[in-house]
């Protein structure tokens, strides 16, 4: 933010708000945020806090940080154009999964067992 010139409580105010793993206050916790009248509602977390945010407000410009593909969890129509006040960045772990075992290979030939650790309750479980 200081590259572009924004510097907090000088010329710009960020307004925190933490679940503290208890997902039942984030709606609470957004019509809070909401209620100030933000230009911008950041949303970090995943895809939880991007449902919550989205079901907040269809105004109020949302930048989230995705766990999962924004397309696949219909939060955009298309990663080129998202569409609606929602935006961000996502790693898109599920996409780049076969990716990750091909560069595996590359680096230690003849791999053929791999570990891996993942959370089943976890919205991208499915497609990693």
């Amino acid at each position: 933010m200081a590259e572009q010139g924004i510097v907090e409580r000088q010329n710009a105010a960020v307004d925190y708000r933490w679940a503290d793993s208890r997902y039942k206050r984030l709606a609470g916790q957004a019509a809070d945020l909401l209620s100030r009248q933000p230009t911008v509602l950041v949303s970090v977390g995943g895809d939880m806090t991007a449902k919550v945010a989205t079901a907040a407000t269809r105004t109020t410009p949302i930048v989230a940080v995705f766990i999962g593909d924004p397309v696949a969890g219909r939060f955009v129509t298309s990663l080129s154009r998202p569409d609606g006040n929602i935006t961000g960045v996502s790693n898109l772990n599920a996409v780049i999964e076969a990716k990750r075992l091909g560069l595996l290979r590359e680096v230690k030939p003849g791999i053929e067992t791999v570990g891996v650790l993942l959370n089943p309750s976890s919205a991208t479980a499915p497609s990693q």
